[in-house]
């Protein structure tokens, strides 16, 4: 299929709107131009990841007319497994909204870059709601991903509503960087939790989360607060 969205449409069609199916799996192969929003929703259980006959990674990315703001709409009840693929905004479309991801169910992301979403607004990488979930592990590069309000620009990467953090089902590899903002500002007397301490440290012991997970709020840092890794202000020293 030409886009992700497309062969959507097409099983809907042939399995009758997902009625009694709703696991689907699509292998990718180069460069995926989508045009409009992948929604997944109804309970949908969504896996993207690279065809085991290419050595590229493949890429999905937003067209030049891409109509609507983010690329994957992921609702309540529904899970999207992302695996050896790059997420491109093109710098094509800056969003009113979310850009990239927007979830409300279940995000897993395996050796995964998602990098040159555009939005005005919090979540141009990934928006994590309250309630919702994110996982990751393998290589995670969400870098590069700003929101633009007239001249002023600043990375905002994933965006974690109040309540929501970041579960490690995997050591993260050299070279991951993600960036964070909380929907709370956090303060000294009040640190905000972006991961629980043992989500991060079974799967990476003797590691340091600030190598791989940062701030995007400048003058922020993370650090193991009680059973939490924290945001917090910068002052101190961070774990």
């Amino acid at each position: 299929f030409a886009s992700i969205r497309r062969g959507m449409e097409c099983a809907n069609k042939i399995y009758g709107y997902f009625t009694d199916i709703n696991d689907f799996t699509f292998n990718l192969i180069g460069t995926i131009v989508e045009n409009k929003t992948v929604v997944i929703s109804n309970g949908l259980n969504i896996e993207i990841e690279k065809d085991a006959t290419t050595t590229e990674t493949p890429s999905v990315q937003k067209g030049a007319t891409f109509i609507g703001d983010v690329l994957f709409d992921v609702g309540t009840g529904s899970t999207l497994l992302i695996s050896d693929i790059t997420i491109d905004g093109g710098n094509a479309v800056t969003s009113t909204n979310v850009s990239g991801i927007k979830v409300l169910g279940t995000l897993t992301l395996k050796n995964v870059i998602i990098q040159n979403c555009e939005s005005s607004a919090n979540g141009a990488g990934v928006y994590v709601s309250s309630g919702a979930t994110i996982n990751v592990g393998g290589l995670v590069k969400i870098k590069g991903n700003k929101t633009k309000v007239g001249t002023e620009e600043k990375e905002n990467n994933v965006y974690l509503c109040d309540e929501a953090k970041l579960s490690f089902i995997s050591g993260l590899s050299e070279g991951s960087e993600i960036g964070i903002t909380t929907q709370t500002t956090p303060l000294y007397w009040n640190p905000v939790e972006i991961a629980s301490k043992s989500s991060f440290d079974t799967v990476m012991p003797d590691k340091n989360i600030n190598s791989y997970v940062k701030s995007d709020i400048v003058g922020f840092g993370i650090k193991g607060v009680a059973d939490s890794y924290s945001l917090v202000p910068s002052g101190g020293n961070f774990e």
